[in-house]
């Protein structure tokens, strides 16, 4: 992986090499630059890879889970945040403050939260961003003066179906990391961080991670991906839950 600023050339050469080709993310810092590595992929004949590696971690397979399954009804606004102090004692800092190569809040980092809000709200591309809407503002703080854009950022999505989801990409908290906090209301229920709150009672329903850290669920061996662990519980169990799940 080589610093932002050289993914299109790098991917360019790989390409022209007839190679297939792995990008660190973010896969380039301008849309022009972007477009010059998809066209170079396509001119060849290869494919191109992105590292978003955070969408395989066990949260969000057990999150996009409950969502696949209708668990949660049509989602209408979504939240994804990436809230990470890169100081200096980081080591990503000492290239990641020059707008060269960190190029924002939300490339450098927050586009993590951005992957898996579109992953969770976008229906595997069939509901598709309509309007995207951004602002960003900087610490006063000295320990982040040398960055040289914005170190925090809000970032508004509107997808085709009317829902709206928002991540926030801070990269300036004095704080340890939370890369990946989110909440997603939905008609019958609301998944919020790691937890599931019920709004209405249903004969059978499934609480997922109980008594069991969602980064340390158990693996199934056929197919390798955590499996969340699941408790059926009737309407009355539901009701009894109900604002302490």
């Amino acid at each position: 992986a080589g610093l932002p600023s050289l993914h299109r050339d790098h991917a360019v050469a790989a390409a022209k090499a007839g190679k297939n080709f792995i990008l660190e993310k973010p896969m380039a810092n301008t849309p022009a630059e972007v477009a010059d590595i998809v066209a170079a992929a396509t001119q060849a004949g290869v494919k191109g890879c992105v590292c978003f590696e955070a969408r395989f971690s066990s949260q969000f397979l057990a999150t996009k889970a409950v969502i696949d399954e209708g668990l949660l009804g049509r989602l209408h606004y979504g939240e994804v945040d990436y809230y990470h102090g890169i100081g200096p004692w980081y080591g990503q800092f000492r290239w990641n403050t020059g707008r060269k190569d960190g190029g924002s809040a939300l490339l450098t980092a927050g586009c993590h939260a951005l992957d898996a809000l579109v992953m969770l709200m976008g229906d595997g591309g069939r509901n598709r961003v309509t309007s995207v809407s951004s602002l960003s503002t900087k610490s006063s703080s000295g320990t982040f003066a040398p960055y040289e854009y914005d170190t925090s950022s809000v970032t508004i999505l509107r997808f085709a179906d009317g829902a709206v989801g928002k991540t926030a990409a801070i990269v300036d908290c004095l704080a340890p990391a939370l890369k990946a906090l989110w909440k997603l209301p939905g008609v019958k229920e609301k998944l919020e961080g790691k937890r599931l709150y019920f709004a209405e009672s249903y004969t059978k329903v499934y609480v997922l991670g109980q008594g069991m850290p969602w980064g340390k669920l158990p693996v199934d061996p056929r197919s390798g991906l955590p499996v969340p662990p699941t408790a059926e519980l009737s309407a009355e169990a539901v009701m009894k839950l109900r604002g302490v799940v």
